[in-house]
């Protein structure tokens, strides 16, 4: 048994040589909220596995020829780089984690939350229409996000990348 480093739980055994035989956490769907890793760090996964980066600004593939691979970062920031700082506002991107950091009222809490807590890479808002449930998630690690193509009338999700501005 090994875990591949897509996320995938695979099953192997010996037949003339070493041959996967299952995967342990695959669903049927096939889908990319299957695994935090389908297309590796810093990307965007549509539908079945169609990787690319989050946005060509600020992030390059790791290998053009294989997307799945994720992406580096091409302009990082330090904590003391706060005034050389804009947002990146991306909207219908699901991130994997389970459970929030914290609840929030509204998503330029969120926002101002991410910008104080140096070591978080991304701020993720979601909200459910009807209910008071307004949840920010501020990962340390930028892992595969899903782009959502079926607007979700009941979520509403928006994320934040931080990048130095322009000048």
């Amino acid at each position: 048994m090994k875990l591949m480093l897509d996320g995938h739980l695979k099953v192997f055994e010996w037949q003339k040589g070493w041959t996967g035989v299952a995967d342990l956490l695959s669903n049927s769907s096939g889908g990319c909220d299957t695994y935090p890793m389908a297309c590796g760090k810093n990307s965007i996964c549509l539908n079945v596995q169609q990787c690319s980066c989050l946005t060509t600004d600020h992030f390059r593939a790791v290998c053009d020829f294989e997307p799945n691979l994720g992406c580096d970062v091409t302009n990082t920031l330090t904590c003391d780089a706060k005034d050389d700082q804009h947002f990146e506002k991306l909207n219908n991107i699901k991130h994997f984690a389970s459970s929030a950091d914290m609840r929030v009222p509204d998503a330029e809490t969120c926002k101002q939350v991410f910008l104080n807590h140096c070591s978080c890479k991304a701020a993720l808002f979601r909200s459910v229409k009807g209910s008071s449930e307004r949840n920010c998630y501020l990962p340390s690690e930028i892992n595969t996000l899903t782009r959502l193509l079926i607007l979700i009338l009941i979520h509403i999700f928006q994320m934040w990348l931080s990048s130095k501005s322009r000048k």
